[in-house]
């Protein structure tokens, strides 16, 4: 708990920037499209509203949005902010070699890292939620609507993507971290992360579908799901055609591999590198 609290001291300065950029993008983002303003308008008329609709009248239900939107692009986008200034920081800044010194225990540093970055993440994904749920309030008073989730309904609608959020967030943050450790730089942190999901995201319409991450995470989120699925999250939608839709299970088993499998060999890559800097 030391450790964490420690990291979590140090985390500020980048938390505060990534914060930022996610609460204005994600503000840009619905603003632009015209989510908020043409569902809360659309529901003054006598269509019924569907339940992906409703949710952006209930402060507790938009949390849904910003669970999908946080286990997506955009969180991915900023937990790499985060993590080029948080662990490849260290490099750029000239502390890593400081710290080693303190406590030479490599693979609970990695450690420390990954559980911070994931901690920085939740809080992001809260403010987002208060920020959304900000404009459910201001929405609803200029545009009185209905029919409006009820709090608790809205909580339970959000509550399941809230949750599977956290364990993307963890991936996200392991995955960071071994960007960071393997290129030193933020830059490559930046690019080495978009490059994992981003030629993921290229690759799941041509071929080696299942195999890859953005399969698994569409899986465990449940995106864009024939029936019912939140079309929040800003991900892949389709798949090549005789690949059958991701189940929760697989989505489950890939994420959690993805996770092992990334935080040792951030472990692994860290323990050998040669720290002179």
């Amino acid at each position: 708990m030391r450790l964490l609290r420690s990291e979590l001291r140090r985390l500020r300065r980048p938390l505060f920037f990534a914060t930022a950029l996610s609460v204005v993008g994600v503000g840009l983002l619905v603003t632009r499209s015209g989510a908020l303003l043409g569902q809360a308008v659309s529901l003054k008329s006598s269509s019924p509203a569907s339940i992906h609709t409703q949710v952006f009248t209930s402060p507790t239900g938009v949390g849904r949005v910003a669970a999908d939107l946080m286990a997506s692009l955009p969180g991915l986008v900023a937990i790499l902010v985060l993590a080029g200034g948080h662990v490849a920081g260290e490099w750029t800044g000239g502390t890593i070699k400081a710290l080693l010194t303190q406590d030479g225990r490599r693979w609970r540093w990695v450690g420390g890292k990954i559980a911070s970055l994931w901690a920085g993440a939740v809080v992001i994904e809260l403010i987002v939620w208060a920020a959304l749920a900000a404009w459910t309030i201001l929405l609803r008073h200029w545009w009185p609507t209905t029919p409006e989730l009820g709090t608790m309904h809205g909580l339970a609608i959000a509550a399941a993507d809230v949750g599977r959020s956290l364990l993307v967030l963890a991936v996200f943050a392991a995955l960071a971290t071994l960007a960071a450790v393997a290129t030193r730089s933020v830059l490559g942190t930046l690019l080495g992360g978009m490059l994992v999901f981003g030629g993921s995201l290229a690759l799941s319409n041509i071929a080696f579908t299942r195999a890859l991450p953005s399969y698994w995470l569409t899986g465990w989120m449940q995106f864009h799901t024939p029936v019912n699925g939140a079309p929040y999250g800003l991900w892949n939608d389709g798949f090549p055609p005789g690949v059958p839709y991701p189940s929760l299970l697989v989505g489950m088993l890939g994420m959690v591999g993805l996770l092992a499998l990334a935080a040792v060999v951030s472990g692994a890559i860290f323990s050998r590198s040669d720290v002179t800097a």
